[in-house]
């Protein structure tokens, strides 16, 4: 989740996209926080702080997908979009590995280098990786509008809706873990390229979210039951506001934009540092907020290190490779 190479080179770039910095910065905040178990808040609070932030993760996705999609061929995309998911949680899945070894199977370890292991009932060793898979359908499908247009999004939105709303019934009839979250975030995902395409009117826009509105709701209460209908509902519904908060009014915060540069390690990563220092000395008697700054601090740390040796030359060495590549 590297910010756009405009909004670190201009000045006149940072006033307008330094929002969607900012708001990335305060969506892995929220992440990090619904993974805090040390504060022994409600999880029904940490859930909906955490959906807020994935949600609001995908809306930012599509949204930035379109103008990426605009100046790339597909071939060209498909390189950008790969090397800003894999390479990198490759390696924290790496060390992942390497601290727990003892309690990890090669086998799930190579099932989670895909991404997609849960299709192979695996589970992800990386908690939060479990929207990746999804990512990746997103820009799959989104890859389709570059050469068939308005209509090939909203047909594939319209679908995806159709999709939740089967996987809520299997849910429901069979008791099996069918992946109904998985069609609402791809709908979300196209929700935030729409915004930014501009070519749907007002209206179309508005019946677009209504009819998002009424799968979440259908498919929450199949999938999930009436008892976490209301969080599922604050959880997705806060995560388009606040999205469309930053949107509307261009708010830019001072030190927010700095977190989201490191976005996509300390949402990942956070975890590692902490498993590496229990290696080494008890901690987990400490106060919780003491434990928590510790974590923090050093979650920061390494994604500065991840960002600033891994990620970003990755990119800017990626930006060359797509130029070599064949134009299809």
């Amino acid at each position: 989740m590297t910010l756009p190479s405009t909004y670190q080179s201009t000045a006149p770039s940072v006033n307008k996209v330094g929002w969607i910095a900012s708001l990335r910065g305060l969506l892995v905040l929220f992440v990090f926080f619904s993974h805090l178990q040390e504060l022994h808040l409600p999880w029904q609070l940490m859930f909906v702080v955490g959906r807020v932030g994935v949600v609001g993760f995908f809306l930012l996705a599509g949204y930035l997908a379109f103008a990426s999609l605009q100046k790339r061929t597909l071939a060209q995309f498909g390189l950008n979009r790969f090397l800003r998911i894999y390479p990198v949680f490759w390696l924290l899945l790496s060390i992942y590995f390497i601290l727990d070894y003892q309690n990890t199977s090669w086998h799930d370890f190579l099932l989670n280098l895909t991404l997609f292991n849960e299709l192979f009932g695996s589970e992800c060793l990386i908690t939060p990786s479990w929207m990746l898979p999804i990512m990746v359908v997103l820009y799959v499908v989104l890859m389709g509008s570059k050469k068939r247009g308005k209509k090939w999004v909203q047909i594939a939105y319209v679908s995806a809706g159709v999709v939740a709303l089967l996987m809520g019934w299997l849910r429901m009839k069979s008791g099996q873990r069918f992946p109904t979250a998985f069609c609402l975030l791809v709908m979300v995902g196209l929700l935030g390229y729409i915004h930014k395409w501009g070519k749907v009117s007002r209206v179309r826009f508005v019946f677009l979210l209504i009819m998002f509105e009424v799968v979440l709701l259908t498919a929450s209460i199949t999938s999930y039951g009436r008892e976490m209908l209301v969080y599922y509902l604050l959880g997705y519904n806060l995560g388009l506001i606040l999205f469309l908060l930053f949107a509307i009014t261009r708010f830019q915060s001072p030190v927010l934009p700095q977190i989201g540069d490191w976005g996509f390690t300390l949402f990942l990563g956070a975890e590692l540092p902490v498993m590496a220092l229990e290696k080494c000395m008890d901690v987990g008697n400490l106060p919780a907020g003491v434990y928590v700054s510790i974590k923090f601090v050093l979650a920061c740390a390494l994604a500065w290190l991840v960002t600033t040796f891994v990620e970003r030359p990755l990119l800017t060495k990626g930006k060359i490779w797509e130029h070599k590549i064949i134009k299809f």
